[in-house]
């Protein structure tokens, strides 16, 4: 078994606080704008919306990924997410069914479905797997250091 918890990133936290008290103090100098001061309300609570999302996906949870190898050859990969005290698997796909494994801007083919498992917003790391669900593509893209990064490339390429 192989686990691996990406380090968590602060500029995250920092993006979440910066749009938090941008949208409030706009908020509250709304009625000094020319414009129409509801228009400026609503981008303001859209500002504190989205630093509530940030906050919530990328600060306050932490995502651990873990290749589990079983007696007969196949390797599963579990994504699980932890928020406070829940733990929740979010992903777990068998690596047995993977097509590709590598850059998400180098795949070719049509996808039918993203998931984003990667922890920071920030993320230079572009590596992602694709496998089949019956005829769909389906795009899992992740943030790992260089060993896990090999150990799954290396499963998904032994079959």
């Amino acid at each position: 078994m192989i686990k691996y918890q990406p380090i968590k990133d602060k500029r995250s936290s920092y993006l979440s606080l910066f749009l938090l008290i941008g949208g409030l103090v706009i908020f509250m100098l709304s009625g000094s704008f020319t414009i129409s001061p509801f228009i400026i309300q609503l981008i303001a609570i859209a500002l504190i919306v989205l630093s509530i999302q940030i906050m919530q996906r990328y600060v306050l949870s932490d995502f651990t990924y873990i290749i589990d190898d079983k007696d007969g050859g196949e390797s599963i990969l579990n994504v699980i997410r932890t928020q406070g005290q829940k733990n929740v698997t979010v992903c777990s796909v068998s690596l047995s069914e993977c097509i590709y494994a590598g850059a998400s801007d180098k795949f070719d083919r049509k996808l039918n479905n993203s998931f984003d498992y990667r922890q920071n917003v920030f993320e230079d790391n572009k590596f992602a797997i694709v496998y089949l669900d019956g005829a769909d593509n389906i795009m899992i893209k992740l943030e790992l250091d260089d060993y896990t990064r090999d150990c799954v490339v290396q499963r998904i390429n032994s079959k």
